[in-house]
């Protein structure tokens, strides 16, 4: 579910085409309205559908529909953003547009500058070469 159309998601076109893929149903202008509950157990979500338009040079959005969709399980994204702004800026990786990480278009890996110190935080790491290893597990299966 996402509020708003592709064209404002945060998500790279190759993740989106990735779920699809693994056939993920994307359903765009959805806002969230409130988890059904019943017994003590999850049964669904209701969304408000939404209409958006522009108003004095801004996006606006309008409720057209209330819907119930049936689930026993929610998975939260809120506030993704591209940016890593815990990732101290003297490890040795270049940072380009929109303040992320330069990496090869071909094969995803960064380069790290062998005269600094190497990335303390593990989980730093990680994280930054989890592209890479996300294309592999894709790609062959792994």
């Amino acid at each position: 579910m996402a509020r708003r159309t592709r064209k404002y998601f945060k998500a790279s076109p190759w993740e989106l085409e990735d779920a699809e893929e693994e056939r993920v149903e994307i359903i765009e202008n959805h806002a969230p309205k409130r988890f059904l509950i019943e017994n003590g157990k999850l049964v669904g979500m209701e969304f408000e559908v939404l209409r958006w338009f522009e108003k004095d040079g801004k996006q606006k959005s309008e409720v057209v529909d209330t819907v119930t969709i049936p689930c026993d399980d929610v998975i939260l994204a809120i506030g993704q953003e591209n940016a890593f702004p815990w990732i101290e800026r003297d490890v040795g990786l270049e940072f380009g547009d929109w303040d992320m990480p330069v990496v090869d278009k071909k094969t995803f890996m960064f380069t790290l500058d062998v005269d600094t110190p190497f990335v303390d935080d593990v989980r730093e790491f990680f994280l930054l070469v989890g592209i890479r290893v996300a294309k592999d597990v894709d790609c062959f299966g792994i």
